[in-house]
């Protein structure tokens, strides 16, 4: 640079060759000057991250892991707390009453009558329904099947026909005396080898075996 007398106009040179100086130097370096090599430097430019939802989250403990997004996750099963088999209480039976039977049958009409006498007094004439005597107790037996007897012994033990000791069966009259017509003692069988019947004062009406006081004859009045 050529300086002038001037020195205003120098400064201006000064000025002028600082700020062209500024320009041409940086240019210098970017277009390839002495010593600066010609291949152009390659850079790597990143995009930026795609936006990434919750779900998509990988958790820090498998940063590391590959992960398989074509599987899709097992859902998840809760456990059932065992549940114990229901139990059912029995129902309480309801106790039953069961009824007296009431007799049907001939032989278990006399036989239920005559055990419900057992133990009443003996009462000459007597007729019940507290107190008996022999005939008394004979002729509301058989009344009870329809059968129509007369009052005393000794009239009774004309009825009906004979039968054997062993071949007795219930509601036949059992007679203690002489024969038909001359019996003095009247009772009636009940089977399995027993009678009733009201004996006298001090016993009352008493259940016995044949084998207790075997009767004289037997007659069947059914």
């Amino acid at each position: 640079m050529r300086l002038h007398s001037c020195p205003w106009r120098n400064a201006v040179a000064w000025v002028a060759l600082v700020v062209t100086a500024g320009t041409w130097v940086p240019f210098f370096y970017t277009s390839g000057g002495a010593g600066h090599e010609t291949d152009e430097e390659e850079f790597d430019f990143v995009a930026d991250p795609p936006t990434v939802g919750h779900h998509d989250v990988v958790p820090p403990s498998a940063a590391n892991k590959v992960v398989d997004l074509t599987k899709k996750p097992k859902p998840k099963t809760t456990a059932k707390a065992a549940q114990s088999p229901p139990t059912h209480s029995k129902p309480t039976p309801k106790k039953t009453v069961t009824p007296t039977p009431v007799p049907t049958t001939t032989s278990s009409k006399i036989t239920a009558f005559l055990r419900a006498q057992l133990g009443d007094r003996y009462v000459y004439g007597g007729n019940g329904p507290d107190s008996w005597d022999c005939s008394g107790l004979s002729l509301a037996a058989l009344a009870r099947v329809g059968v129509d007897l007369p009052r005393t012994s000794e009239a009774q033990s004309l009825r009906g026909y004979a039968v054997s000791m062993s071949q007795l069966r219930v509601g036949d009259l059992l007679f203690w005396g002489l024969g038909p017509g001359l019996a003095y003692h009247v009772t009636v069988y009940i089977g399995d080898g027993k009678f009733i019947g009201a004996q006298n004062p001090s016993t009352g009406v008493v259940e016995r075996s044949l084998s207790y006081d075997p009767p004289d004859f037997a007659r069947r009045v059914l």
